[in-house]
């Protein structure tokens, strides 16, 4: 038995048990699911820990998805609870929580990017030790996963950008990536990152919407009429039924992030269906929560 001060009656106190329980009630609201004994080659997740977020799913996982009730479950973001590693076998086992934050947004991570050397030519991306990789860490295992897939090749100072595809790895390097020829060939320091966000199709760079975040649009208010209707310095990407984001560069004032939905979009101006419980101010932020395909925005977490 270990004797035990416990907690002392103070302010502090009750501050600590108020944020534990707004995160205990946060986390499971939503009727989050347990997904115990997740088995992974080492390989794959030596470097994974509790804390952690993994995607899990696909065609292949025959488990009772709780959202739909089918036996297929799509891909969907887990938060690694507890971590299990056999020695012998080199089997690293999960128990994963689904949180259920995917109900009224989309959660990704920070997409992987890469430099690229001085050997690179059109048709050939030689990658550079870049951005947080480690020394036990090839820069090409960023990409080895994207085989096929578009990627974005450009300047720091977009003077040069453009949209090539990934062939193969090579073999006589263990960090250059063949690709469709690009117009010239990129100089040392370059960027690989992944495209943009493609709202014309949800299908478009499927691997990357599911994992990575986009930026999402944001416009100032350039001129108001009431705390329903007021104008934008650039309404081109708006559109009825879109859900936005009205908030003061402070957050002072700000509709939420659950988002204010659009009634019409005539030229510049944005009249909302319900208006906001402020009237916003000319240089308050706008910020699109859904993009033009229907999919949500990302929120960072």
């Amino acid at each position: 038995m270990m004797d035990s001060v416990g907690l002392r009656r103070t302010a502090d106190t009750t501050s600590l048990i108020d944020r534990q329980t707004n995160r205990f009630y946060q986390r499971y609201q939503y009727g989050a699911t347990l997904y115990a004994g997740i088995q992974v080659h080492f390989y794959d997740a030596w470097n994974l820990e509790v804390g952690d977020v993994i995607e899990f799913g696909g065609e292949d996982v025959q488990i009772p998805d709780t959202n739909t009730g089918t036996t297929y479950t799509p891909r969907k973001y887990l938060e690694i609870i507890n971590k299990k590693q056999n020695i012998e076998t080199q089997v690293i086992s999960f128990d994963c929580l689904e949180t259920g934050f995917d109900l009224n947004a989309r959660f990704g991570v920070f997409s992987p990017a890469s430099n690229i050397t001085a050997n690179s030519t059109a048709t050939r991306l030689e990658l550079s030790l870049s951005y947080f990789t480690g020394q036990v860490v090839r820069e090409r295992q960023k990409w080895q996963q994207f085989v096929g897939e578009r990627i974005r090749v450009r300047s720091e100072d977009y003077s040069f950008d453009e949209i090539t595809t990934i062939l193969s790895l090579a073999a006589e390097n263990d960090e250059v990536l063949n690709i469709e020829a690009l117009p010239s060939a990129p100089l040392e320091g370059y960027i690989v990152e992944i495209p943009k966000y493609d709202e014309s199709s949800a299908e478009i760079d499927e691997l990357y919407k599911g994992r990575y975040t986009y930026a999402s649009e944001q416009k100032t208010v350039s001129a108001v009429t009431d705390a329903q209707i007021f104008e934008l310095d650039n309404a081109s990407n708006f559109q009825a039924g879109m859900l936005i984001q009205v908030r003061a560069e402070d957050y002072t004032n700000d509709s939420g992030d659950n988002g204010v939905e659009i009634l019409t979009v005539v030229a510049n101006t944005i009249t909302l269906v319900e208006p906001l419980d402020f009237i916003p101010l000319v240089g308050y932020v706008v910020e699109r929560l859904t993009f033009k395909d229907g999919n949500f925005a990302y929120k960072l977490i």
